[in-house]
């Protein structure tokens, strides 16, 4: 049975929870895609994360939505970037890389944007909001794979890679990292 139910949450294969069932009232945050995100390196993703900011609380006006993008490879966690009040906070080996693409004009869109992806992208993305003593988060595995060729090479180097990436398309062991 690949459907499980338990009070509240909604599971598949009895792993992680896939809905809930429960209205919410409070912060919620999701990133609507399947995961894994498969994608080709050298191309641009954009991770779609949106959240809804709580109505009923008096103080809202008071309160600024905390948004933090963060990668977790190998066991470990790299926070990527940090937004509030319409500033965002780079980590700064990824600054020529990432960006949020529709923040601050919509203020509830936490769109990751990375470009020219490399093999070292691949990983678990978290999309967290923090707002007043809620916090909630999403997450998605990105899968990279293809080869990585450089705009710089030579045109005789970039037939020999053409003809090295038809033969073995989805091996990525040695591509940069």
């Amino acid at each position: 049975d690949l459907l499980h139910v338990h009070p509240g949450l909604l599971y598949l294969d009895g792993c992680y929870p896939i809905a809930s069932y429960y209205s919410s009232d409070g912060l919620e945050v999701k990133i609507p895609e399947q995961s894994p995100l498969r994608v080709v390196l050298g191309s641009s993703l954009n991770i779609p994360c949106y959240f809804n900011i709580p109505e009923e609380q008096e103080t809202s006006a008071l309160l600024t939505p905390r948004i933090k993008w963060s990668k977790l490879s190998n066991g470990t966690e790299v926070v990527l970037l940090v937004a509030t009040g319409g500033k965002i906070r780079l980590n700064t080996e990824y600054r020529e890389a990432i960006s949020l693409p529709n923040y601050p004009a919509i203020p509830t869109d936490a769109t990751l944007e990375i470009k020219a992806l490399r093999s070292n992208h691949t990983g678990i993305y978290r999309c967290e909001v923090m707002y007043g003593i809620e916090d909630r988060q999403d997450t998605i595995e990105v899968l990279c794979s293809g080869r990585w060729v450089s705009s710089h090479c030579s045109f005789r180097y970039c037939l020999l890679m053409y003809h090295d990436f038809v033969a073995a398309p989805w091996e990525s062991s040695r591509c940069p990292r």
